[in-house]
């Protein structure tokens, strides 16, 4: 139903856009100065395609753009996120620049981050969940704690969105 009311809200958009266009022609032909020598009736008929024209445009660029945009918004919900999982981790295990380092070298760890960040977005399944991004990791490693944390807030987020 949402999307319903969508489609009508941007159908209503290009009609009023359409509207404005065509009204702004029309009013500008009635100018006779303006219709370099033709008559009304005439200078219409070379001046209507425009207003199709610019909403035809506009329809595709608006098009083009969101699609754009949703890509970026997509990377920059991720990078967040990351970077708020890089912020509580530095400031509850005292990580250092050498710390860091070794967790975004670690394969192991950047699927884990990727796969909370998944978790995050869509919610556990059967093949990511919290209980299978803890069992990659020996417990006396440092990116043991790091997913330990990771896991916690974002337990705390996924509440917080829902």
């Amino acid at each position: 139903m949402n999307r319903n009311r969508q489609n009508k809200e941007s159908v209503l958009y290009y009609v009023l856009i359409f509207v404005a266009i065509s009204a702004g022609v029309a009013i500008f032909g009635l100018f006779p100065g303006r219709r370099g020598g033709l008559e009304y009736g005439e200078w219409i008929s070379i001046y209507w395609p425009y207003p199709v024209l610019v909403v035809v445009i506009l329809f595709f660029y608006k098009r083009l753009t969101s699609k754009m945009f949703k890509k970026l918004n997509k990377q920059n919900e991720e990078q967040n996120f990351v970077l708020h999982m890089s912020k509580f981790v530095k400031e509850e295990l005292k990580f250092e620049v050498e710390d860091f380092r070794r967790l975004r070298e670690s394969e192991k760890f950047q699927k884990a981050l990727f796969d909370a960040y998944t978790i995050y977005q869509d919610g556990e399944s059967n093949e990511i969940n919290y209980d299978k991004l803890i069992q990659k990791f020996e417990p006396s490693t440092k990116e043991y704690q790091a997913v330990q944390i990771i896991i916690r807030e974002t337990k705390i987020l996924k509440q917080h969105n829902d």
